[in-house]
């Protein structure tokens, strides 16, 4: 067989295959749909037919209760009208009766559920109720006086201060009574570029800006403080030979104004009334001249009250008399020493305060020490200084920057600021040639002192020339807070980084460097031969002689009167006798006024050698 098939196979006829089973055919999707689909509607319909008969047998049910009632209700009714039963017995045995709440319950119900919204109604009652109460009611004053001075036991008699004045002032606003407020800011007797930053300094600013209070009773340093010569009224001039009267005040020390407050004792020889010129405010001038007229008027009463008790032999001057001082053209050549005058009224105006107070040399801002504004400089004014130093050996003069001129701040713009005003100022100086311009370096406000220390020294980059004659001076400082130049080397640093060094110099601060840390009253040879080795004593242009309020070390800046301090007056001789030293300007900076100065001048010169 198996030969058979290979021989067909051989000879081309394909062999036989076997025979398959018909596949049979199945259903299609669509008829297995249909399938499915009258599956469901005869689940669904049997479901709805077991919903019905539910609701039919509920239906029902209740059908037969409520027929049930109906014919309860009808039997109760029939009872009743037989009066087999009471009306309470039937209708009402089911219903229960609701509890009476009191009326504090419901109080304390209704306040727990609305507590938040009454308690902000209260509040916004209570607040609206005070403003109108506080203004029916607050007694607005007839006029504001600026007490500007440190004394605090005057700023203790402010309310006797008040009923004082208010004898002499008028009911201006109309109310039906009369009162002046007081308002104290205490000024330090040490003014330094730290204060312009404090409140006290923020308060002042302030009120100067409005107009509100005019009449200012103030020190010496208060007046130096406010510019009195740019910001008050030249009473002097008003009031042409008042005894009591001088400059821009009213000296209240050879009055009984102490006695009229109940001060104790006799108040500061430099306490004086004054009233500021008005300008234009925050308000405007019209507006400041009113209040200027009310403020007039009242200091004209008191003053009259005040005249018949005065001893004006003994009254503090804005000018020391033509004789206060004698010096000879010895004591000249021995010593050269002066303080800082006030520079409103011109060069010439402060050579001839100098020469009164027996001074060869002197210190002047160059502009507001709190502000930046600069007053124009008279050609003329400045050309009969020049003859009028000349001839009475005054020379070597150390102006002072502001305060606010700060070269190494974080702020760009107030590094802005204080260039321009260094750039303006080396024109300035100019005007008196070979002379010396000192500055505080800075506060680097953060920084560090190595970046103020580059800030300085290019700004300082920027602004010295090669044809200035003036030398720049680096003060030295007592290193408070973020100040530059608390060290000899700080400073060494920032004489480094300037280009044109031989415009450069430094100032020392007897105080300043007392607070910093050099103990001038033990060592004063050893802290001189420390400045010599870290800066050079060729590098040394002046002095500011003063004492300080503060121990050695204590980084606070605080002058104080010479030999009234810690460092002595033993130590501060030996400083204007050093030979490194003597041949230098010093320039005293203490809280003193005229005569104050005067008699430290002319006790330097009893000590000089």
């Amino acid at each position: 067989m198996q030969e058979e098939e290979k021989q067909n196979h051989s000879a081309g006829t394909p062999p036989e295959q076997p025979k398959k089973h018909k596949k049979e055919k199945g259903k299609s999707l669509l008829e297995t749909m249909r399938e499915i689909d009258a599956k469901e509607a005869e689940k669904e319909a049997e479901a709805e037919e077991r919903r019905q008969a539910l609701l039919a047998e509920r239906e029902k049910k209740e059908k037969e209760e409520y027929a049930k009632k109906i014919q309860q209700d009808r039997i109760e009714l029939m009872r009743l009208k037989q009066g087999i039963i009471t009306e309470s017995d039937t209708i009402y045995e089911e219903k229960e009766e609701k509890p009476k709440m009191s009326f504090w319950k419901k109080l304390g119900n209704f306040l727990y559920h609305s507590k938040w919204w009454l308690g902000i109604t209260v509040f916004i009652v209570g607040v609206f109720v005070f403003l109108i109460v506080d203004y029916v009611t607050k007694v607005r004053p007839d006029m504001i006086v600026l007490l500007i001075t440190d004394d605090t036991e005057m700023q203790n008699h402010r309310q006797q201060l008040e009923e004082y004045l208010e004898q002499f002032t008028d009911d201006e606003n109309g109310d039906g009574k009369v009162h002046v407020d007081i308002y104290p800011i205490p000024v330090s007797d040490n003014i330094d570029d730290m204060d312009y930053f404090t409140g006290n300094s923020t308060k002042l600013s302030a009120e100067f800006q409005m107009g509100e209070a005019v009449m200012v009773i103030t020190d010496a340093k208060a007046n130096e403080y406010i510019m009195a010569d740019e910001t008050l009224t030249d009473l002097s001039e008003k009031y042409t030979g008042h005894e009591n009267i001088r400059g821009n005040g009213y000296y209240l020390r050879h009055t009984d104004f102490a006695t009229k407050i109940d001060y104790p004792g006799n108040v500061d020889r430099d306490l004086s009334i004054g009233l500021r010129a008005p300008v234009k405010t925050s308000d405007s001038k019209e507006k400041m001249q009113k209040t200027y007229d009310v403020a007039e008027k009242v200091f004209l009463r008191v003053m009259y009250d005040l005249d018949n008790t005065t001893e004006p032999e003994d009254i503090v001057t804005t000018e020391p008399a033509e004789t206060a001082v004698t010096t000879t053209k010895e004591d000249l050549m021995m010593l050269r020493i002066g303080n800082h005058l006030p520079s409103s009224k011109g060069y010439l105006a402060m050579g001839k305060h100098a020469v009164k107070l027996g001074a060869t040399t002197f210190a002047f801002f160059t502009r507001n020490p709190r502000g930046g504004t600069a007053k124009p400089i008279a050609e003329s004014d400045v050309q009969a200084f020049l003859a009028f130093a000349a001839e009475h050996d005054i020379d070597h003069l150390v102006a002072h920057a502001p305060y606010t001129m700060n070269l190494c701040s974080a702020k760009p713009d107030i590094r802005q600021f204080g260039l321009n005003m260094l750039q303006d100022d080396m024109k300035r100086m100019e005007y008196t040639p070979h002379q010396y311009y000192n500055f505080h370096p800075g506060s680097h406000t953060g920084q560090g002192a190595e970046v103020g220390i580059e800030q300085i020294a290019d700004a300082l980059n920027q602004t010295l020339t090669p044809e200035q004659t003036t030398t720049v001076l680096l003060e030295t400082m007592a290193g408070k807070g973020s100040e530059v130049g608390r060290s000899f080397e700080e400073l060494r640093a920032i004489l480094d980084r300037v280009q044109l060094t031989e415009k450069m110099g430094v100032c020392l601060d007897t105080c300043h460097i007392w607070d910093a840390g050099y103990n001038i009253a033990e060592d004063l040879d050893g802290v001189l031969t420390q400045f010599d080795k870290v800066i050079g004593l060729d590098k040394l242009y002046a002095v500011h002689l003063n004492d300080s309020m503060n121990p050695c070390g204590a980084h606070k800046d605080r002058h104080q009167k010479l030999g009234q301090g810690y460092i002595g007056l033993e130590a501060l001789v030996r400083v204007i006798n050093h030979p490194a030293l003597k041949h230098l300007p010093f320039i005293l900076e203490t809280p003193n006024e005229d005569d104050g100065y005067a008699a430290e001048i002319a006790l330097m010169r009893e000590c000089a050698e």
